[in-house]
C-alpha cells in the first residue's frame, strides 16, 4: 500500500552476534531477537515455524526509523553501526548500540520499545539534480579483506542507472572510485 511500488524486505544478519539479525522494509529497520521469540511464545498457535509479528513488535519493537523508505542496510563489523541506503541516495549512519546490546535475553519478557530517529551522518551518493538508483551498500576493509574485528573504513555503494559501484573512505567521506 505504498505510493511508487512494492515495498521490498530486506533482511540482514549480524556481523559478529548470532542473537539477533535486523529486517527492514519501508522507513523502519527492525532489530530481532530469535531466542525471545521461542521463549516468550510469539509463534502463531499450531504453526512452529511462523511468528506472530504484531504481538512481538508491540513487546518489543527495537527499531531504526529512517525517514525514507530504505533500499538496503548493513550492520558494522562490530554490530554498533547500522549503515542504510535510501531511495533518494543518501546513506546514513546509525548508531544501534542501544537497540543491540538491550538486556532482552536477560529478561526476555519486559516489553522493550526504542526508536532511533537520528542518524550519525548522512551523505549523498549523488547531486541533487542527478536521477539516482542506489540498490546496495556493503562495509570493505580495502587492506585486510580478509581479517575480521578491525575498523572498517571503507564502503562500497551500488548504482543501477550507470552500473556503477562507487568506492567510499568513510575518513573523507566522499568516494574515492567509481568501478
Amino acid at each position: 500500500e505504498s505510493p511508487g511500488g512494492v515495498l521490498k524486505t530486506r533482511a540482514r544478519k549480524s556481523s559478529a552476534h548470532p542473537d539477533f539479525f535486523a529486517v527492514g522494509r519501508g522507513k523502519y529497520i527492525h532489530v530481532v531477537w530469535p531466542s525471545v521469540i521461542t521463549k516468550q511464545s510469539y509463534l502463531k498457535d499450531g504453526q512452529d515455524r511462523v511468528v506472530d509479528v504484531d504481538k512481538y513488535l508491540s513487546n518489543h519493537s527495537l527499531k531504526v526509523n529512517t525517514g525514507k523508505a530504505g533500499k538496503d542496510f548493513t550492520f558494522s563489523e562490530d554490530d554498533s553501526t547500522i549503515v542504510s541506503l535510501d531511495k533518494a541516495g543518501r546513506v546514513k549512519f546509525w548508531d544501534v548500540r542501544e537497540l543491540t546490546k538491550t538486556d532482552i535475553l536477560g529478561n526476555p519478557a519486559h516489553p522493550n520499545h526504542i526508536e532511533i530517529k537520528e542518524p550519525l551522518i548522512t551523505f549523498t551518493t549523488t547531486h541533487a539534480n542527478e536521477k539516482s538508483w542506489p540498490t546496495s551498500v556493503l562495509f570493505v576493509d580495502k587492506l585486510r579483506p580478509y581479517q575480521r574485528g578491525g575498523a572498517l573504513r571503507y564502503l562500497i555503494v551500488g548504482m543501477k542507472q550507470n552500473h556503477t559501484l562507487q568506492l567510499w573512505d568513510l575518513g573523507l567521506g566522499k568516494p574515492v572510485q567509481e568501478i
